[in-house]
């Protein structure tokens, strides 16, 4: 799995970096949602995470909710609590282009 983060610098200027590249036991929605916290947590950007784009698999749903929910259970701070935090559907844009 490749995990990548998506930011605007001091200059406005939209910028994305590599994170990491993970090696994954399985496509089972809680071991995605282990190794993406991980990589989140190593990195510091737990507290400023808003959005994540991954497509409409399944599994990706059961990642996303169980990584929201574990951050929410340990008392992590998301931006507005999460209550703007969504899968964004720009990869379904994507794929439909």
């Amino acid at each position: 799995m490749c995990i990548i983060g998506h930011f605007i610098d001091n200059d406005w200027k939209l910028r994305k970096k590599i994170l990491n590249f993970c090696a994954i036991s399985s496509h089972k929605g809680d071991d995605i949602a282990l190794v993406l916290g991980k990589c989140l947590e190593d990195w510091g950007l737990v507290f400023k995470l808003y959005t994540i784009t991954m497509d409409n698999a399944g599994s990706n749903n059961t990642a996303y909710t169980a990584l929201i929910s574990d951050f929410k259970h340990h008392g992590n701070y998301l931006f507005s609590a999460g209550e703007f935090l969504h899968r964004c559907i720009a990869y379904i844009f994507n794929l439909v282009v």
